[in-house]
Formats: structure tokens, sequence, C-alpha cells
């Protein structure tokens, strides 16, 4: 998987007008920027990853769904990307996840699976459910949208 900085350009176009444009504070102390996306949608970067990528469907997809495998972060952005562009979400936590990270994904809109009894299990049943349903796996890390809608933070 290769994103190419056109391909992060591309993603802040999609993404103008849709996710929160952040602020960038400087930290004397640490000596760095901080990239305060705790004012995104859903709180997180994630947003601008899963927005991306739900926009990049095609109607075919659409019409199948998406699913995806978190505990959080991602859990929430991909719900609330599903619930923007009217697409039909499942996401595949496990037992023992935080109920208010289950409570906020379906705040989101997306249906949650918590029956698996581990992060592993819950993976192999994304995959299973791929397959047999014919969903579209968005992938956490290792989707060159989700990581090119990531990247437009450099962009900002």
């Amino acid at each position: 998987m290769s994103v190419s900085r056109e391909d992060v350009e591309r993603a802040g176009t999609v993404l103008a007008g849709r996710v929160n444009r952040t602020p960038t504070l400087r930290s004397p102390d640490l000596g760095v920027y901080l990239k305060a996306e705790l004012f995104q949608k859903t709180g997180s970067f994630k947003a601008r990853g899963a927005f991306n990528r739900l926009t990049a469907l095609t109607p075919e997809e659409q019409k199948r769904g998406v699913i995806t495998w978190s505990a959080g972060n991602h859990a929430h952005a991909v719900a609330w990307a599903a619930a923007e562009v009217g697409v039909d979400c499942l996401v595949q936590m496990w037992e023992g996840v935080s109920p208010l990270k289950v409570e906020a994904t379906r705040g989101y809109g997306a249906t949650v699976d918590l029956s698996p009894p581990d992060p592993a299990a819950a993976y192999d049943r994304v995959l299973e459910i791929v397959e047999e349903q014919g969903r579209v796996f968005v992938h956490p890390h290792s989707d060159p949208y989700v990581v090119a809608g990531h990247g437009t933070l450099a962009l900002e």
C-alpha cells in the first residue's frame, strides 16, 4: 500500500467542509506542535480517514454496507461516516469492550456485535462476514483511503 501526496491532497478536497479544521498548538515545554483533533468530529483524527474511505465506495459497495473492527475511535469514526453517507454499518467489537465506547458507536448509528471473546476472534469474524455478506471492510490502518484521509492533518 502506497499513498502519495496527491492522494492526501485529493482526500483534503473530499474532506473540505465535512470535517473540522482543527487548531495546531505549540507546546514550548515539549518543543513540539500538537494538532488538537479532540475538536474533530467523533473526537479524533479517525473521522478523516473513515469519511474519505466511505465517500470512495462505489454504488454497489454502498448497497452491501461496511464493516470494521475496533473498540474505540475508529469504530466511532466509521459509524459517523456511514451515517453521513447513508451506508449500513456493522462494527465488530468483542467481550469486555467499554460500555461507553459501545454506546457511542451505536449512537452514531452503527450496529455493534460484541459476541467474539477477544480482538483476534473479532478480526476473524470480520473476515467471515466480508466473505458471507460482501460488506466492505474499512480497515483501521491498512486502507489507502483511510491513510490518505489521516494524512490531511499534515495539510493543515
